[in-house]
């Protein structure tokens, strides 16, 4: 089939003034049977990768033990990264430069529905959004440690998206899109990055296996400190943070993160604080802690550029740290952060303190 009639405009562009390309709903249909085939192959795989894993930890104690540390330090990081493209500003300033569009955080919202494949019953990506009146999602993966299966999943994150949303009734309508999900992994890791070639799916459909296996990959290992700091993104600076190498790299780092916010306040020094408070919440060291949370406190006119709501926060969880210090930082933030959303219910809406304080909307209703 021809690429003109495989691909029409989804209606976004970039920078550039390139469209932003989706698949017709004719080429979908007709090529339905093999997408199922490349997608069953996809899921076999990582069902194959899932059986041997688990058989090959299960004869070392010792590796079950390393791993699940590596699983929990994972997590934390995973966290910080999930939380803050959970931020629509965040996320926004993040899609535009690193995939060279030109929205603002009314462009996108957060898509949230559950979606799911054949094989897998519930496929949770961490972190999807849809733009607004086009036919485009973006799905951003952030991975602390390498996986050789990316491509694999990827595929099996596309296809549940647009399963999930398409309108089967209308797929033989000439003018029906395939919403396009336009994935990305952000690897914070400290391996090298491995793409696996894909050449053990034998169902393809010329000009579409590539595609739908395919990922823009932003790895922290191929920007420099300077790249990292001469941006005003949050996500650089925590990138930065990830690639220390050693504990004396890691001080070194927040230390000109911190000055760099000092000079630019280009971020919510909330979101600073959050981010020093995660990385730092293991080391033995509180009072290196305790400094650079304060040293982010006295930054001068950080309070010109924060919202009303967010200098609010800061106020009380300022006082609510001067007890919790004493208990540990990481519980004063989450019992500050709490005390003043819960002020805040019925004098603003809900989404938006969630959007401000980072803690979901059910967390709010509940308090």
């Amino acid at each position: 089939m021809k690429e003109e009639k495989m691909y029409v405009p989804s209606g976004l562009k970039t920078v550039d003034g390139k469209d932003i390309m989706c698949y017709t709903g004719a080429f979908y249909l007709k090529n339905k049977e093999k997408i199922d085939k490349m997608l069953k192959k996809c899921e076999e795989i990582l069902r194959e990768e899932e059986r041997k894993s688990k058989k090959f930890k299960g004869k070392n104690e010792n590796i079950i033990r390393e791993e699940t540390e590596k699983y929990y330090i994972n997590q934390k990081h995973d966290k910080i990264f999930k939380e803050m493209l959970s931020d629509k500003k965040s996320t926004v300033d993040f899609i535009n430069s690193f995939l060279h569009l030109n929205l603002v955080e009314d462009d996108i919202e957060k898509y949230e529905k559950e979606f799911r494949t054949s094989e897998f019953s519930n496929v949770e990506a961490d972190v999807v959004y849809k733009i607004k009146n086009k036919n485009v999602f973006i799905l951003i993966e952030h991975q602390s440690s390498v996986d050789y299966k990316m491509s694999y999943r990827i595929m099996c994150y596309k296809y549940a998206i647009i399963e999930s949303v398409i309108d089967k009734k209308r797929l033989k309508e000439k003018s029906y899109r395939i919403p396009m999900v336009i994935p990305v992994v952000l690897y914070t890791g400290k391996r090298k990055w491995k793409r696996l070639l894909i050449n053990d799916i034998e169902e393809k459909v010329e000009g579409y296996a590539e595609n739908w296996l395919e990922y823009t990959l932003i790895d922290v290992n191929k920007f420099s400190k300077e790249q990292l700091l001469a941006d005003n993104l949050i996500i650089t600076k925590a990138m930065l943070i990830e690639k220390s190498k050693n504990k004396e790299e890691l001080y070194r780092n927040i230390e000109e993160v911190i000055n760099i916010q000092k000079e630019k306040k280009a971020f919510d020094n909330l979101q600073l604080e959050k981010l020093i408070t995660y990385e730092l919440s293991e080391t033995e060291d509180k009072n290196i802690m305790h400094e650079f949370i304060e040293k982010i406190r006295d930054i001068e006119g950080s309070e010109e550029i924060m919202t009303n709501a967010s200098r609010i926060i800061n106020r009380e969880i300022r006082k609510e740290r001067k007890a919790g210090l004493e208990q540990g930082i990481q519980q004063g933030l989450r019992q500050g952060i709490a005390l003043v959303a819960k002020k805040l219910k019925g004098k603003m809406e809900i989404k938006d303190i969630s959007q401000i304080t980072g803690l979901s909307e059910a967390e709010i209703e509940n308090l």
